[in-house]
Parts: C-alpha cells; sequence; structure tokens
C-alpha cells in the first residue's frame, strides 16, 4: 500500500507524460508557482513596490517556500520509483539524489530562507533551474539536448579556447600594466587593476573610466580590440559548426532508422542504405492532415513507417500502414 501511495505521488510530481491528466496540472501549478516567484522576486526588489505591497509579497514568498519544502520532500521520499532505477535503493538512493544539481538548489532556496533574519537570503529565483528542468518536454527540450550534447563533444576544445582566452587576459594585462604604470599609478597601479581595462577591451565593451593615455598604450589598445573581435568569433563559429554537424547526425541516424525498417528496404547493406538515407527527409503527419490531393501530380514517393494512410480510389477507400508506400 505505502509503495503504491508512493509510486502514485512519484508520477504526480515528475513530468507528466501524455494523457496523464492530474500529473499534468500538477506540472502546470508548479511551473506557475515557480514563474510567478520569479516575477515577485524582480518586482520586489523594486523600493517603491515593496514599500507598498511588502506584506503581501512577504506572505507570498512564505507560502510558497512552504509548498517548495514540501515538494523537496516529496522528490527526495519519491525518488526510490525513478523508472530508470538510479535511486532504488532507499538510503543511498536517496542520499544520491540529494546531492544532484538541481536538488541542492532546491535545498538551498529553502533553508536560506529560513535563516535568522540577519542571514536569511531570499534565492528564490535559483528556482529558474527547476523551471527549465521541468520544461525539458516542450518544444525547447531538444535545442536544450542539443546544445549539451555539443558541449559535452566539444568540451575539449572549448577548455583550450578558455585557457587561451586566460592566456591572453594575463599577457594583456600584464603588456598594458608596463606600458601606463608610470604615467597613471592609480588606474593601473598592480596587473590586477589592470585586468578590468583588458577584460572590458578584450569583450570591446570599453566603459571609459579606465583607458591609456600614452601613445603606445593607445596603439596597444586598438590591436587588443581587434584580437577581441577574434576571440568571440572563433568559439562562435566553432558552436555553429558543431550546431550544424549535431543536426545533420541527428537528421541522418533517424532517418536510417526510419529507411531500415521498410521491408522494401529490409536486405539492402548499410552502403546502400546509406544511399537511399540520402534522398529521403523525415516528415511528421497530424490525424486527418492532407497529404497529396487526388489528381496531383506526383513529384515524390511516401514510405509508412509508422501508423495508417488513408486513399481514397473510385468507388472504396484503402488503408496502408506500415511498410506500406506510396507516390
Amino acid at each position: 500500500m505505502k509503495s503504491q501511495l508512493r509510486a502514485h505521488v512519484f508520477r504526480m510530481i515528475e513530468v507528466a507524460r501524455f494523457g496523464d491528466f492530474s500529473s499534468h496540472c500538477v506540472d502546470v501549478f508548479v511551473l506557475s508557482l515557480i514563474a510567478t516567484n520569479i516575477i515577485a522576486v524582480i518586482i520586489g526588489s523594486d523600493v517603491h513596490i515593496h514599500a507598498q505591497y511588502g506584506e503581501w509579497l512577504d506572505l507570498f514568498a512564505l507560502m510558497s517556500i512552504s509548498l517548495f519544502a514540501v515538494e523537496y520532500i516529496l522528490r527526495v521520499w519519491t525518488c526510490v520509483e525513478h523508472p530508470e532505477g538510479n535511486h532504488s535503493k532507499p538510503a543511498t538512493g536517496r542520499l544520491k539524489y540529494i546531492f544532484s544539481p538541481l536538488m541542492i538548489l532546491d535545498l538551498f532556496v529553502v533553508i536560506f530562507f529560513y535563516l535568522p533574519p540577519d542571514y536569511a537570503v531570499d534565492l528564490r529565483i535559483l528556482r529558474l533551474f527547476r523551471l527549465l528542468a521541468m520544461l525539458r518536454l516542450t518544444h525547447y527540450s531538444e535545442a536544450l539536448q542539443l546544445l549539451t550534447a555539443i558541449i559535452k563533444r566539444e568540451s575539449k576544445t572549448f577548455t583550450a579556447i578558455f585557457l587561451v582566452i586566460v592566456s591572453l587576459l594575463l599577457l594583456v594585462s600584464y603588456f598594458i600594466y608596463l606600458i601606463e604604470h608610470d604615467v597613471q599609478p592609480k588606474a593601473f597601479a598592480s596587473i590586477p587593476d589592470a585586468m578590468w581595462w583588458s577584460i572590458s577591451t578584450l569583450t570591446t565593451v570599453g566603459y571609459g573610466d579606465v583607458v591609456p593615455v600614452t601613445v603606445m598604450g593607445k596603439v596597444f589598445g586598438m590591436f587588443v580590440m581587434l584580437i577581441g573581435i577574434g576571440m568571440f568569433a572563433i568559439p562562435t563559429g566553432i558552436l555553429v559548426s558543431a550546431f550544424s554537424q549535431e543536426l545533420k547526425r541527428k537528421d541522418f541516424v533517424a532517418t536510417w532508422n526510419l529507411v531500415a525498417k521498410v521491408p522494401l528496404f529490409s536486405n539492402l547493406d548499410a552502403v546502400e542504405i546509406s544511399s537511399i538515407t540520402e534522398l529521403l527527409r523525415l516528415r511528421s503527419v497530424m490525424p486527418g492532415e492532407l497529404i497529396v490531393r487526388k489528381g496531383e501530380v506526383a513529384e515524390r514517393m511516401y514510405f509508412i513507417v509508422a501508423g495508417e494512410v488513408e486513399v481514397e480510389l473510385e468507388n472504396h477507400s484503402a488503408k496502408l500502414s506500415d511498410g506500406d508506400f506510396f507516390g
């Protein structure tokens, strides 16, 4: 009985599957509560708004944090029901789950709110990460998963770029310190002080609060600005290229799997399937959607991978299913 209740609660608080109305309602409520709290934190930072509605905002924060605490406890209690079995053991599984990144953030949000007034910190805006996690099943999820895959695959490249940027920052700071220190001992008092100018110049922001005044410093500054443009162009190019390659790879794998399921192509070898894959495009249709009109000139052939298609003939209609083709 206890395990059944725990499994039911797990389904309720996890992201809803298609058709699970009660879990979907919980998701909508939690998402709305998180979004409302983020808005409350933002508008509550305004002195005039807080002076007028401070009591209501504080009451709403207390209610929200209490609900977040209940949600946290329920997540820890039900994590052993996870279908992947990563936390199946009651003690070690829950401990591992508690120390996962999102759960640590959720715990900070609750704990820091209930600290004594002198130490209390409102960290509800950190629930933004839970909001992003709960949105993983929306149309944004594929892009986020794609970005995660790219970062993992190109981690060594991005690490190398980061090391180059840090090295460049140190070198620029060192040289501008040597050039400008004697003329501006306060603005460029040390290499760490020079780093502020280096960062703002390399990022081409240029706040203007600290600027070189010597001829050599100005020439060096122009050189650093040009380097800064290239410094961001290189990782941007790598990221765009990686996105393109990952999209092509996912499309190729998906199309390959679809071609392999069609009985007409079941006896083909890998080279032949690969050749056909380059000619095919994946298309999903909704129930009742019209694919092609009667009498239209056929320009392509359709292979049905999953589902049914109804074809209207002269005196009757026929249904095509998995493995059939037309066009």
